[in-house]
């Protein structure tokens, strides 16, 4: 008689594996929708630790799973338990508030929305990739129209931009636009230009590597006018 592992073991009981022969159990339905909480519990594990926050929007799906719908239902059951009722205690238990709670799970978003709470993470996000942008072309000054990596990261530049100049004006009323201790200190690690400069031209040789690069890529070199191409206006060129 072959003897599983303790890893095949936990990969089982990740597909909710039933161990017993059918005919000699029921599976409730209620074992069933615990065996999915818990399915979607590691789902939202995971999600935090690619993202760094545990707030899906609403409408957000992570590997092909309603990740965002299940939070705003997790959120719902513990609002209508704290109402005490009982069949919402049977619903949403205890060991699975504790659970979530464990890994910062936010209750109430007291009127800021999934957006605001993740605003913090999508900064370091685009803030990375212009770390990412001054390794590949040694500056920090991409122009406002410029897309990296599939990202707006000029205009996010110009962006910080406008929030530095509110904070100097002492304008931190919008969420949008507050530039803290924090986000200025690392900006300035990267030697960003505060006052929009215009960049000298780049030179011929590498307009050419892009378009050689372009090439690889397309299959063609012959982008439209407007193809801006790893932050430098190559249709142009």
């Amino acid at each position: 008689l072959m003897r599983l592992t303790e890893l095949q073991i936990a990969l089982l009981n990740e597909s909710c594996f039933v161990w017993e022969k059918r005919e000699e159990i029921q599976v409730s339905t209620t074992g069933h929708e615990a065996c999915r909480w818990h399915y979607m519990y590691r789902l939202l594990k995971d999600y935090a630790i690619e993202f760094k926050h545990v707030c899906p929007l609403r409408t957000e799906k992570y590997r092909d799973q309603n990740l965002g719908k299940w939070v705003h239902s997790q959120r719902s059951y513990n609002n209508r338990k704290r109402g005490e009722s009982s069949a919402s205690s049977t619903t949403f238990p205890d060991e699975r508030e504790a659970l979530l709670n464990e890994i910062g799970f936010i209750w109430e978003l007291r009127g800021q929305g999934d957006a605001s709470i993740r605003g913090g993470s999508k900064w370091e996000s685009m803030y990375q990739l212009l770390k990412d942008y001054q390794a590949e072309f040694n500056h920090v000054s991409p122009s406002a129209e410029s897309i990296y990596m599939g990202r707006n990261l000029g205009n996010w530049v110009s962006h910080q931009r406008k929030a530095y100049n509110c904070r100097l004006e002492g304008k931190l009323d919008s969420s949008s636009l507050i530039m803290s201790d924090q986000r200025l200190a690392l900006l300035n690690e990267l030697g960003f230009v505060w006052g929009e400069k215009k960049r000298g031209p780049v030179a011929w040789e590498t307009m050419y590597k892009l378009l050689k690069d372009f090439g690889t890529v397309h299959n063609h070199v012959c982008p439209s006018k407007r193809v801006a191409y790893k932050g430098h206006n190559l249709g142009l060129w």
